[in-house]
């Protein structure tokens, strides 16, 4: 029994793939905010050849709660961007919320306690000395932040759901109402229903 967002194995090897044959493409990077089904990754591994690395990276709410604070801020709240690193698990939690430089100064905002999101990565590089990988976790947490500028109040730390999951449930809502064919069903319904200036 399949259950939740997936792409069929399929589909997926036809995406990638079509991306390699379109773009130059040294390394793959892959975000996806519900969990990569068997499928899914049967797809990317088809798709990419050995000579290429891609790093799968399921980012979704850390499933425990996690308490940052940074001694160096009157308000000990944390920085936007903190991250904690576990090299042997490739995984990572990150802070899309918290204080944020503006004009040299820090931005300030009602207090709150914002939460973390974790990455889980998989990859097919095998071979990665302790600080090249540390390297690689940092590049892929600071490429999940960049994906939190769709929203102006994503460095608000008093904001608890980090934007990504926020636009990644709203998108996943609309696609109820589209065809298989990408033809949508009820453009009027969806319209009155959802803000779609958030998924454009």
């Amino acid at each position: 029994h399949l259950r939740g967002y997936f792409l069929p194995e399929e589909v997926m090897k036809e995406l990638i793939s079509n991306l390699i044959e379109q773009y130059d493409i040294e390394n793959l990077y892959i975000y996806k905010t519900s969990p990569f089904h068997t499928e899914e990754k049967s797809g990317i591994e088809s798709a990419v050849s050995d000579d290429l690395t891609y790093f799968a990276t399921h980012v979704k709410l850390s499933g425990f709660s996690v308490r940052c604070y940074d001694p160096r801020q009157e308000n000990c709240c944390n920085r936007r961007g903190t991250c904690l690193i576990n090299q042997e698990k490739m995984k990572v939690i990150l802070w899309t919320t918290g204080n944020a430089e503006l004009r040299g100064r820090l931005k300030k905002h009602v207090l709150g306690t914002p939460k973390s999101i974790e990455l889980n990565v998989k990859t097919n590089r095998n071979e990665a000395n302790k600080e090249e990988m540390e390297d690689i976790l940092k590049h892929i947490s600071f490429q999940t932040l960049a994906l939190t500028k769709l929203d102006w109040e994503h460095a608000m730390w008093n904001v608890r759901m980090p934007v990504i999951l926020k636009y990644a449930r709203r998108a996943g809502k609309l696609c109820r109402y589209i065809y298989d064919n990408g033809m949508v069903t009820d453009l009027k319904r969806i319209v009155e229903r959802f803000d779609v200036r958030d998924v454009m």
